[in-house]
């Protein structure tokens, strides 16, 4: 089987939802670091936008896209149709706080970032996803986790490094993320990540 290429920049960005998808399932990959986008990768990419992930001819680009691919490769979407409309839902809901994340956190000083806890426009997605943590244990509501389970994590990781945690009290998803920090299978790469704020 070929071994598939990560290509994005030197940060965490949009990148580390799938690196640590490939990293928790134990599937070995190459990661291409590019510091910008030349023209002949550019020619790669379906909407000139990074990540790209290749396996072999296979090319594909858009986080959720990688994400669903590579969770379908490992029978970790969920069981039921029904638990992988709703892993989708939640998947949709993670993507909009990381593009409000993306938008806002290069342009703030520390009253701007305390300003947006308070009134943050992130707030909703964190008090949905913690109650169906607190109805459910996982967020497809099925009996196994699936990949939503493990970006959740990584949201919350990525909001709390940017120090945009919204106001409130989300013991659900800190416990969510005190268990996949503690992963055997995460423990190297979250040691050796790059360290950016963005």
């Amino acid at each position: 089987m070929t071994k598939p290429t990560l290509t994005y920049f030197p940060v965490r960005g949009r990148v580390q939802f799938p690196r640590c998808l490939l990293e928790y399932l134990g599937e070995e990959y190459n990661f291409n670091e590019v510091k910008t986008i030349s023209d002949d990768l550019r020619k790669q990419l379906l909407f000139k936008q990074l990540p790209l992930y290749q396996e072999g001819d296979f090319k594909i680009v858009q986080t959720p896209a990688i994400i669903d691919y590579i969770s379908e490769k490992h029978d970790f979407r969920g069981k039921t149709k029904e638990e992988r409309a709703r892993a989708h839902q939640c998947l949709a809901g993670i993507m909009e706080v990381l593009d409000h994340c993306l938008g806002y956190s290069f342009k703030m000083d520390k009253q701007q970032q305390e300003k947006f806890r308070n009134e943050s426009p992130i707030k909703k997605f964190f008090e949905g996803f913690e109650m169906v943590l607190s109805q459910n244990k996982y967020l497809a509501s099925g009996e196994k986790e699936t990949y939503v389970d493990l970006m959740a994590f990584v949201m919350v990781d990525y909001v709390t490094n940017l120090g945009l945690m919204p106001s409130g009290d989300y013991p659900k998803l800190i416990s969510l993320k005190k268990h996949y920090e503690s992963s055997p299978q995460l423990k190297k790469y979250l040691e050796s990540r790059p360290q950016s704020n963005f």
